[in-house]
């Protein structure tokens, strides 16, 4: 009796239990359910962080629209990537910034464009090439694509410099770029035509007839904000909504954090600028390292870019857009034929 109660102990015991075949079994249906789910997870993130991109366009496009509202142009393009902006140079061809820095007190960042101006205790002070370089050591959320890369500093480019500040160390830079028209001299623009060494240089520039490009830049640039541009409302004669304000730009994607390619070496508070301005001479690309986009407007997103118009419109572009389309899209005035809302999205 006593050991046909042990025999029913072991049988219930052995019955009770995994074998080990069982388990594996069980971790391996587990790995694949979640394996099925991880790219539905990642999917999700990344829809999420095409939204906040998106979103990010919006808030620029309502920023530019009001900057056109009150200063009666769109934000001006600055000088030249070798300098940044400076608050007490107003907004027009005379501020040496670019469109970032004009638009900051459009989009909640007044304090942030006017820091330069004052201490830390609020007092007013003048602004010299130290204050100005610590103010391109802000990262603005609103300029950086989630699925590119995080808000933060990165790394200047090599050799990097500027005339009118001294920065130290990394800086804030921008995931987006304005649209200068459907030309750019990528071989020129970080000095532009021999841009001058000092402000007071920069500003006699203006006394020289023969210097018709920075006089008349809108002659070269076709676009909405370029070298000391001042496009006015009815500067946009192809539509507002036809015309292309800004978008994200290419870049490749080993250099998300490096700061050594030539699109992305310089601050967001930086003026004219291949890190600042793209043309549509060429279709939009995906970041890559296989080719050199130097002036291309693209995005890290696979789907397509995002891009505002100007009439704060903004929208998915496929990489597949038709080049003709997109060229077109990047004048104000070319008179071409664009319909926006037939854009490959």
């Amino acid at each position: 009796m006593a050991k046909l109660q042990i025999q029913r102990r072991r049988m219930a015991v052995a019955t009770a239990g995994f074998t080990l075949v069982e388990l594996l079994v069980v971790i391996a249906i587990i790995g694949m359910l979640v394996g099925m789910l991880m790219p539905a997870v990642q999917a999700a993130r990344e829809s999420g962080r095409r939204t906040q991109c998106l979103n990010n366009l919006t808030q620029m496009g309502k920023g530019a629209l009001n900057h056109l509202q009150l200063r009666k142009y769109f934000p001006s393009g600055g000088w030249g990537g070798d300098w940044v902006g400076d608050p007490t140079r107003g907004f027009d061809r005379s501020q040496p910034g670019g469109w970032c820095f004009n638009l900051l007190p459009f989009v909640d960042q007044e304090v942030l464009h006017d820091r330069a101006m004052y201490n830390a205790a609020g007092n007013r002070v003048a602004v010299d090439s130290t204050t100005l370089g610590a103010v391109a050591q802000v990262p603005v959320s609103l300029f950086y694509c989630p699925t590119r890369r995080s808000v933060n500093l990165y790394p200047l480019g090599t050799g990097a410099s500027f005339k009118n500040c001294t920065i130290s160390g990394d800086v804030a830079k921008t995931d987006y770029a304005a649209n200068s028209g459907n030309f750019m001299d990528i071989g020129t623009d970080k000095d532009f035509l021999g841009l001058a060494t000092s402000l007071a240089d920069g500003d006699q520039k203006e006394q020289d007839p023969k210097n018709t490009v920075w006089n008349n830049p809108g002659s070269t640039y076709k676009g909405v904000c370029f070298l000391r541009s001042e496009v006015s409302d009815g500067g946009v004669s192809d539509g507002h909504s036809n015309t292309l304000l800004f978008a994200e730009k290419w870049l490749a994607d080993s250099d998300f954090l490096s700061g050594q390619n030539r699109s992305d070496d310089r601050t967001l508070l930086a003026g004219f600028d291949c890190n600042l301005n793209r043309a549509t001479t060429a279709v939009p690309i995906l970041d890559d390292n296989s080719a050199d986009g130097r002036g291309r407007f693209g995005s890290a997103h696979a789907a397509g870019l995002h891009v505002v118009f100007c009439d704060g419109s903004t929208r998915r572009v496929s990489y597949i857009i038709d080049q003709v389309v997109w060229q077109a899209l990047g004048t104000r005035a070319g008179k071409e034929v664009a319909d926006a809302s037939r854009i490959p999205n």
